[in-house]
Formats: C-alpha cells, structure tokens, sequence
C-alpha cells in the first residue's frame, strides 16, 4: 500500500486513539474504585465484603444498562458537532441531564422499595439479603449523580474533550478512596458503618464528580457559542422531546448491557452461597477482571463520537472504516 493511501488510515488511528486514551484511563479509574473498596471494607470483616458483593448483584447491571441508556448522548452530540451546529450540542446536552436524573430518580425509588425482594430473586444468600439491601438502598442515592456525570462526559466526549473527563475522575478517586475508609472503619471521627460507609462515600463522591463534570462541561471551549450555559426555560422546556429521543435510542443498548451482563450478577449471587471467604474472593476476581474491558470501552466510545463526526460531516461512508479501525484495535 503506498504511502498516500496509508495516509488517511494512519490519521484516523492517531485520531482514534487520542480519543480512546482518556477514556481508557476512566475505566482504568472506576475499577481501581472498585478494588479500593473491596480492600478499604476487607478491613472490618469478610461479612462486609460478603454485603458490598451481594449488593453488586444489582447495582453493577442497572448502572453500566443506566449508562448505555444515556449513550444517544455522545453519538448526537458528536453528530451535531461534526455538522459545525454548535447549539444542538448543548441542547444535547440537556436533554441528556434531563433523562439522567429520571433514570437515577427511577433507581432509586425501585431500589428503596423492591431491594429486599430482587436480591432474594437472583439467589442471593438468605442471610447476606438484609445487609445487602441496606448497602443497595445507599448506592441507589448515588445514581442521579452518577447518571448525570455519565451523561456530562458524554458531552465532553462528544466534542472531542476526553481529558476533562478523566480529570475529574481521576480527582474525585482519592476522596472516594479516604471516605470509604473513614465511613467503613470509623476513622477520622466518621462513624464505623462497614459496607454501608462505603456506599455513603460512593455518593457523596458521585455528588461532587456530577457537581466537578458539570463544571467542566459548562468552562468548556466555546460554552456559550453551544447554548451550554442557556439555563432559560425555554432552553429546558424543549429539552424534554430530546431526552424522549435518547431514551428511545438507548433502550436496546440499555436492554443489551442488561442481558449481557445478568450472568455476572447471577454469579456474583451465586457466589454468596459459599461464605463471606468466596463471595470476598469473587469479588477481588471480577473487579481485576473488568480491567479488560477499559481498553474496550476507551475505543468505542473514540469509534462512536467520529462515527457520529462522519454522519454530521455528511460522510456518513466514512462510518464504516472509522469502525473497522476501532475494532481492529481493539482486538
């Protein structure tokens, strides 16, 4: 092949994966939350570990099926800011936050009432459902914020901004890493809640990410020029429709995560009726595992936002090895 025609290829693999990095590097980030809390919370008792496991039984599946929902956000987003219409981005955007809080207000709820009854359903063991339940109630507080982070960095993915991402990502892991040692073992003055203190912490770094992403999103380049920072009702009002649109664009990814997924946590169940010593170790099992899946995850969402770069472009032939180069690096 010669050189002129390997040009165009070796760009867009450079492009790919200057946008896949970031995102690489998040992934990398929430497992490496997810490790601290299995090691801060192994600190007070195997039965905690056992409780913080047998809740990931539910709230793993509904949070990644949550942020498959909210994927319309990045494919329309960079759709609309390869077609220079810097406005739709931000109404985007919108539209996004609007259908992240009904989605986490919608887990939350559910989780607060039916949590008891769904670990029960999935074969959880009898005697880790209670203190799992109270464990899933706590993180489902967190899901508005981490709905609304996911679909703030959606955005900034979108428009090619990935490092704002995993900045504050990277920021808020070493909070949520000192509250959920404080909150578990009762340090600092913090009172010992064991798997429970590290369900608070999560939410209370969710809080501040969703408040941090938000942040980065509106101190974005060109913000006003995207109608970011139009807080008009009007600007709200007309992002109801958008966010019907996402939903009914990610309720088959959504479906898929879910499906896809529902085998882990029935494992992560199963793993309860074995002791708190197995369910501990499957858990430190299944967060080294998901590591794997960050580079994945890091180049589909880079093939996804110059994927939706070609349809706005108006080259949408484009899309298809803007994809095949993803994949192939992906192998």
């Amino acid at each position: 092949m010669s050189a002129t025609h390997r040009s165009p290829w070796s760009a867009e693999t450079r492009r790919l994966l200057a946008l896949a990095w970031p995102v690489m590097l998040t992934s990398l980030n929430w497992t490496i939350l997810s490790v601290t809390d299995i090691v801060v919370v192994g600190l007070t008792g195997t039965d905690q570990v056992a409780a913080l496991g047998a809740s990931r039984a539910l709230t793993f599946v509904t949070i990644v099926a949550g942020l498959a929902w909210l994927s319309g956000t990045l494919v329309f987003t960079a759709r609309a800011d390869g077609a220079g219409d810097l406005p739709r981005t931000g109404a985007t955007l919108r539209a996004g936050l609007v259908l992240a809080v009904v989605l986490g207000l919608v887990g939350a709820l559910g989780f607060g009432v039916f949590a008891e009854a769904l670990l029960g359903g999935i074969g959880v063991a009898p005697v880790l459902v209670e203190p799992a339940a109270r464990v899933v109630r706590v993180m489902a507080l967190s899901y508005p914020f981490q709905l609304t982070m996911i679909a703030a960095s959606f955005f900034l993915e979108g428009i090619a901004r990935p490092r704002r991402v995993m900045v504050v990502n990277l920021a808020i892991l070493p909070l949520n890493a000192l509250l959920a040692w404080a909150w578990s073992g009762g340090h600092l003055g913090f009172p010992a809640l064991g798997a429970v203190g590290a369900a608070v912490a999560t939410a209370t770094a969710s809080a501040i990410g969703a408040v941090l992403m938000l942040g980065a999103a509106w101190t974005t380049t060109r913000a006003r020029e995207r109608g970011v920072r139009d807080l008009s009702g009007g600007a709200w009002a007309a992002a109801l429709p958008g966010a019907v649109r996402l939903a009914t664009f990610g309720a088959i990814p959504a479906l898929a995560s879910a499906l896809e997924l529902a085998g882990f946590s029935i494992l992560i169940a199963l793993s309860t009726g074995f002791g708190p010593v197995t369910a501990h170790a499957f858990q430190i099992v299944f967060s080294v595992h998901n590591v794997t899946f960050g580079v994945a995850l890091g180049l589909g969402s880079a093939a996804g936002v110059r994927v939706g770069n070609a349809v706005g472009e108006g080259v949408p032939a484009q899309a298809i090895p803007r994809t095949l180069i993803a994949a192939a690096l992906a192998a």
